[in-house]
Formats: structure tokens, C-alpha cells, sequence
């Protein structure tokens, strides 16, 4: 009795996982009757003393083309762009290890001209946030580059209103400096084109004074980057590590719901993504068992056993069979409880948005 016959059982899970790194859950009854773009609401509503915001950089509100410039939707399993006019080829940048699919950026590059001029030709993308908390706020973006001419970009925030959040904060900030892998980077230096200094760590702050919609506007300085993730949070809380937290709720601009509401499904959310993470536990754990079986299995075929005994190898296959069977159960009762969670918002009137 061989452990590949949970192959396809792993396979399916790792594609949950994907699916919930970019879950989108929107009211039921409002699916396909409300209009505007999607916002994200505060992982923390409601706290008062922290907020973030977990943004996938598909996950976009809005997203306009530049001159000759754009930013494309890439696979982040083959790492092939799905999108433009590149579809099935893959991405300079072909970096594993994203959290899901992700941005990257071709074309034309934009070089040494603010973001907020109005010289500035070059493509953006938005991800709208509904602020309750004014604070001091960090964003970092989860990115990388495939070499020091594409390892830039630009950021900054509107107000509600659409103008430039200025005042107490800078007007934009510049990333930069080449990494190989995905990281996540705050070292943003303010209102400046020229890239000769890479900036300091937790350096991108801006405050905000107000409750409201905020958009975060991310602008292509050079082509070849490539953008997986952002996270706008409360300067009183730990940088984001890793492959971050679950994305935060997204919701139709026009959709009203309360903090109370906001968390417990957060909580049902995240409890769905740490079950998650846990069946592919028991999947390397079977895996390793069967590993372990198979090679007892090799030994007392061949008798090259050395100075173990034929009894003890055959009661160590016996129990390592045990062990797996017991995994096994656990496993289906994990999948039952994920398949619960998921009904339990689907009663509280949620659903994944179609396509996703």
C-alpha cells in the first residue's frame, strides 16, 4: 500500500492554497448588483490602536497603461505571463516563492520623472483601503528585480478625495536596490527620481490624519520588477516576514459592514488558511512515513539488514503502517473541518467571487 495514492489529494490542497492567498469574499446578496471598485478592510477593525492591510498585487483596484509602458498579470506557479501581448512566455524576472500570481512590470522605462508630475506618462496600480485609525503608517512591498537596471519603483497615497496625501507626509516615496529573491521592503526614500541611495529600513511612513478610503498607488519607474504583494499597516506593528499574512478582506466600495462583522470573518478566513497549511504538514509527514516504510521494506527483501533483527524491522514496518493510517484519519477529519469552515460563510451570506 503505497503513499502516492494522496498525490492528487496534495495537489488539490496546494491549489486551496493558492485560492485562499487570493480570496475574494463579497456579500452574496450583493453579487452582481453593487457597483464601484473593491476596497480592503482593516484586518484589525474596530481595534483603534493597529491596523493592516494584506494586499495581493493581482488584487488590484484599478490599473492604467502607460506609454509604451505597462504592468502585466504573471503565473506565479509556471512564472509565465497570462495576460498582454507576452501571454505563455515567461517573465524576465521568473522568481519562485511568490504567494500567488503576481505583477510585473514591461515595456518602456520611466526613468527620472515623478510620479505626481504631470510629465509623468508611465503606468500604475491602485488598492483602495478603508482607513478607520488615523496613525502613522509603514507600506511594505513584497517585490524583486532581475538586475540593478529594474529594481525600482514608486509609491504614495491619495486621500478619499482623489488629491495627493501631502502635509505631515512626504509626497511619494522611491524603493530601491536590487534583490535576488522576494523580500519585503520599506526602505522608501522620499521625493526623489535619483536612485544613488537605497534608503533605510522602516523608512516609508506616511501619517494620516483622517478616517476614509485611501488609495495606495504604486508607479513604474523601470521595467522588469516585479510586484507580489503590499502591506499597509500601523507603525506599531511587526514588519510583515516571509510569505506575510493572509490577504486582508476585500469588499465592493458600496458594501457596508461593521468592525465586529469584518473580524469574525477574518477569523473564519485565517482558520480556513492555518487548516490549511496544516494538511500539507500531514502530507510531507506521510510522506516522509512512506519514505521510511519503503526503505524497512528494501532492507528485509534484500537482507541487508545488518545488525538489526528480521523481528525488529518487521514490528517498525508494522507501526510506521499504524502511524500513517492514523495521519490519514486525521487528515480527512482536517478536510471536514476546512469544508465546514467554508459553509459557515457561505450561511453568513459570503461566497468566493466568481473566478476565484
Amino acid at each position: 500500500m503505497r503513499w502516492v495514492f494522496l498525490k492528487g489529494a496534495k495537489m488539490r490542497e496546494r491549489a486551496n492554497v493558492k485560492l485562499l492567498l487570493s480570496m475574494v469574499v463579497i456579500l452574496a446578496g450583493a453579487a452582481g448588483t453593487t457597483t464601484g471598485q473593491m476596497v480592503f478592510r482593516d484586518d484589525f477593525s474596530g481595534d483603534g490602536a493597529k491596523t493592516r492591510f494584506v494586499m495581493e498585487a493581482e488584487n488590484y483596484s484599478r490599473r492604467s497603461s502607460g506609454a509604451g509602458a505597462d504592468w502585466l498579470e504573471v503565473d506565479g506557479s509556471t512564472n509565465r505571463f497570462i495576460e498582454g501581448p507576452n501571454v505563455g512566455q515567461t517573465a524576465p524576472t521568473a522568481e519562485s516563492g511568490a504567494r500567488g500570481n503576481y505583477l510585473e512590470t514591461v515595456g518602456k522605462q520611466i526613468g527620472n520623472v515623478a510620479p505626481v508630475d504631470k510629465s509623468y506618462n508611465g503606468p500604475f496600480v491602485d488598492y483602495k483601503v478603508l482607513v478607520e485609525t488615523p496613525g502613522k503608517y509603514r507600506l511594505y512591498v513584497r517585490w524583486t528585480a532581475r538586475d540593478i537596471y529594474s529594481d525600482s519603483l514608486y509609491a504614495f497615497i491619495l486621500k478619499p478625495n482623489g488629491t495627493l496625501l501631502t502635509g505631515a507626509g512626504p509626497n511619494y516615496f522611491m524603493y530601491h536596490q536590487c534583490r535576488p529573491k522576494w523580500i519585503w521592503d520599506n526602505r522608501g526614500v522620499k521625493n526623489t527620481t535619483r536612485c544613488g541611495f537605497a534608503g533605510f529600513p522602516d523608512c516609508a511612513v506616511w501619517r494620516i490624519s483622517q478616517p476614509g478610503c485611501y488609495t495606495v498607488r504604486i508607479a513604474l519607474r523601470e521595467k522588469g520588477m516585479a510586484l507580489d504583494a503590499l502591506v499597509l499597516q500601523t507603525a506599531n506593528l511587526e514588519a510583515p516576514s516571509g510569505s506575510g499574512a493572509i490577504e486582508s478582506l476585500r469588499l465592493p466600495e458600496t458594501t457596508k459592514l461593521g468592525s465586529r462583522a469584518v473580524i469574525t470573518v477574518n477569523n473564519i478566513r485565517g482558520a480556513i488558511a492555518e487548516k490549511v497549511k496544516l494538511l500539507e504538514e500531514i502530507d510531507a509527514g506521510l510522506e516522509r512515513d512512506w519514505r521510511a516504510y519503503e526503505g524497512l521494506e528494501i532492507m528485509s527483501d534484500s537482507g541487508e539488514y545488518a545488525g538489526l533483527s528480521y523481528s525488529g524491522l518487521t514490528t517498525a514496518r508494522r507501526e510506521i503502517f499504524s502511524a500513517m493510517e492514523h495521519q490519514k484519519r486525521a487528515r480527512a477529519a482536517l478536510e471536514k473541518s476546512v469544508a465546514n469552515l467554508k459553509d459557515a460563510l457561505r450561511q453568513l451570506g459570503f461566497k468566493l467571487a466568481p473566478g476565484k
